[in-house]
Order: structure tokens, then sequence, then C-alpha cells
């Protein structure tokens, strides 16, 4: 069982971390326990600011053939870690994050923010066959979409939804809103 959450105690009961220490007042962590129940790994994963506290902070994990996992969230932190970034630097004060962590946990594959001008966060995410990640997300507005999305513009009141896909390359093949007027 592979749990993705976010905690705020720094006494987090993280083995074989890749990062042992909480970097704010709240990292998210990735957590995988045996079929037996037996804590196999546990570590945060986080800037110097917070990591999955409002909301819909971090629901969603997958895992692939090989063992890696992927899961996603919300950050505050602009010293998030980025590996091979599809998204380099925040879009807001509050972006989605987008992350790979290795079948060995000893390090991250990618991770990317994923966000507009104003507060995004990703809520689920899925793994297909060919390792193209799928995240799906909330977003108040100016999201940035590919062309051709299904849905290129905000739909109005406070949140939309997102999709997105990245190819196995880390590259965003498509980008979308997806919401009405309320």
């Amino acid at each position: 069982m592979y749990i993705n959450s976010s905690t705020s105690s720094v006494d987090f009961p993280v083995a074989s971390p890749l990062d042992g220490t909480i970097g704010g007042t709240a990292d998210l962590s990735v957590t995988k326990i045996s079929s037996a129940g037996v804590l196999v790994y546990a570590t945060y994963v986080g800037g110097s600011l917070d990591e999955g506290v409002v909301g819909s902070n971090c629901r969603s994990v997958a895992v692939d053939s090989a063992g890696n996992v992927y899961f996603t969230g919300r950050t505050d932190s602009t010293d998030y870690p980025l590996v091979s970034p599809a998204q380099p630097a925040m879009g807001s004060s509050q972006d989605a994050v987008v992350t790979k962590l290795n079948a060995a946990r000893n390090a991250l594959l990618f991770s990317t923010y994923l966000g507009g001008g104003t507060s995004d966060g990703g809520n689920a995410i899925a793994v297909d066959a060919t390792n193209a990640i799928y995240v799906g997300g909330e977003t108040g507005g100016s999201f940035p979409t590919t062309p051709g999305a299904l849905q290129t513009t905000f739909g109005g009141g406070i949140y939309d939804g997102f999709v997105v896909k990245y190819t196995p390359a880390g590259t965003i093949a498509y980008a979308t809103y997806l919401g009405g007027n309320n």
C-alpha cells in the first residue's frame, strides 16, 4: 500500500527516507506499507514553506510496473525539489506539484511545478503502461492550457478542474480546463 499525505509532524515515522527532515511547517510525505502491515519506507518531500496544508492538499499516488511512485499535491515553496521540470518556476504563490520517486526511493526522477497565476492544486494522478502521467486538479484560473485543448478558458466561479497529460519524457502532451460557470 502506498500513501501520499501531508504532515506537519517533526516526528513523522520516517523510514529509509529520501528526506528525513521536514522542510517547512508542512511537507508532502510518501509512505509504503507491506501487505503484512509493516512500514517499508516513509519520507518527507518538500521545500522550505508549506506543502499540502490547504484543503485539497494531496490525495493520490500511482505506481508504475518498475515500482516508481508518482504523486501530486500543492506547494507554497519556491524551493520545492525539482528534477527535469516541465515548469521550472511557480506560476503563483501556490502551485500544484507532480513528482516521481524511484523504486529504490533514493532519488526523484521527475518533479515539476504545475500552475498559472492563481492557486492550483493536484488532486489525482495516474500512470499508464507507457509511463505517461495524468494529473487532475483544481485551479482558480489563468491555468496554462495547450493549443487545441478541450477547454482553453476558465469557466468561472471560484475553481475549475484541470487535466494534464505528461509524456514519459516529462513534457506536457496536453493541458485543459474542465469546468463550467460555477
